[in-house]
């Protein structure tokens, strides 16, 4: 049986928060108790950092708490934020989708992390789906839009991530498909675990800065970000070809007869 999904494209989109008021209003900040990290909206925009440097690896989240979000199947569920600027190469910008089951801390959902030399798409601290330092987005550390799109497929999600070029009207910088299945998958880092994907699971908005530093050396890490959207595209059924009739559509074949458009047995 073939089925045709169609998406309403406008219905569910909106921008989360666009920062514009210069107030933290729905965001809830994590920095590990430690007090080191601080969330700041000024000039329209976000800016998560660090008062100290942490001289060693070390994240500041913050959680968009006051609604969660599901990936369903055969829905799409997306969520983008404009990286503005970081201050330092080994600052990673962070977009991440994480089921409320599981603390910020173990950064257990899907995450996609820019920095001017890497791109990430974890599932974990340190299980990622793919480290690449390829591409055109390199050295591309301002105005770019991460984007985190995830399909619900029965129990799979497939998750597109992508960067685009904002100063070339959203341009494809990057783009990758990769699916997360019921089975364990084969990560270029680290183990999945817990295999399975997060489909049906609520989860909220998350942005990060990581901070990179892998030798005690590095100043404090701050990224600053805009618009922080969610668009949740509902498919439907445009034809199952159930009924065994040619209805809706039409059929071309350069006015010569000698095409033809036939269903039968739910197929066409």
């Amino acid at each position: 049986m073939i089925i045709i999904f169609c998406f309403n494209l406008n219905a569910h989109a909106r921008v989360l928060d666009d920062f514009d008021d210069n107030k933290v209003k729905g965001w809830d900040k994590f920095d590990f108790g430690s007090g080191n990290g601080y969330l700041k909206e000024e000039n329209g925009q976000l800016t998560i950092g660090m008062h100290q440097a942490p001289k060693q690896q070390f994240f500041v989240a913050a959680t968009y708490s006051a609604e969660t979000f599901t990936v369903e199947d055969g829905n799409t569920l997306e969520f983008s934020v404009d990286l503005v600027g970081a201050n330092q190469a080994d600052s990673f910008a962070v977009l991440s989708f994480i089921p409320k089951e599981y603390d910020v801390s173990s950064l257990t959902g899907y995450s996609f992390a820019k920095d001017v030399n890497d791109l990430l798409f974890a599932k974990g601290l340190n299980k990622y789906f793919y480290d690449t330092t390829e591409g055109d987005w390199l050295d591309r550390e301002e105005n770019v839009r991460l984007v985190l799109s995830m399909t619900g497929a029965g129990n799979s999600v497939s998750v597109t991530t992508r960067i685009l070029d904002l100063d070339n009207n959203g341009a494809v910088l990057f783009e990758d498909t990769t699916i997360d299945t019921v089975e364990v998958e084969e990560f270029s880092t680290g183990d999945d675990d817990p295999a399975g994907s997060f489909i049906g699971k609520p989860g909220n908005f998350v942005l990060l800065v990581y901070h990179n530093d892998t030798n005690g050396s590095l100043p404090p890490s701050t990224v600053t970000l805009d618009n922080a959207k969610v668009v949740n595209y509902k498919s439907g059924n445009l034809d199952d070809f159930d009924d065994n009739k040619v209805k809706g559509w039409d059929k071309f074949d350069f006015g010569s007869g000698n095409g033809y458009l036939k269903e039968e047995n739910g197929q066409l």
